[in-house]
């Protein structure tokens, strides 16, 4: 094998070796809804926190607000069980729970928050 071959074989190797780096990256998984009151009216400015099921690390957490029209979505890096918080001024809280797995990388919730905060 001459130099020139050889110099292509090894770009050809370290590119390959790049991308496949590349396609088994951590995965990102997402948790989304909308957060809505007893009728159906969405509640903008609403604190989401989600929390891997089972842990009590808050340094964990992920942190969110609610838009405008009461949507909001998060980022978690593994598969699994998350616990998922949702506080509002005015309203009570509410936990719903969200399952993110390989072959449901995607969840979107439906948080309904009723009654007022005493």
């Amino acid at each position: 094998m001459g130099r020139k071959q050889l110099i292509s074989f090894a770009l050809f190797v370290l590119l390959g070796a790049c991308q496949a780096s590349v396609a088994l990256g951590d995965p990102a998984f997402t948790v989304s809804g909308v957060v809505h009151d007893g009728s159906g009216g969405r509640i903008p400015h609403a604190h989401v926190t989600v929390r891997l099921a089972g842990t009590q690390a808050a340094a964990a957490d992920v942190q969110a607000e609610s838009g405008d029209l009461g949507e909001f979505s998060v980022e978690v890096k593994a598969a699994g069980s998350y616990v998922v918080a949702v506080v509002a001024d005015g309203f009570g809280a509410e936990t719903v729970t969200a399952e993110v797995s390989a072959a449901r990388p995607v969840v979107s919730l439906d948080v309904a928050i009723t009654g007022e905060r005493g």
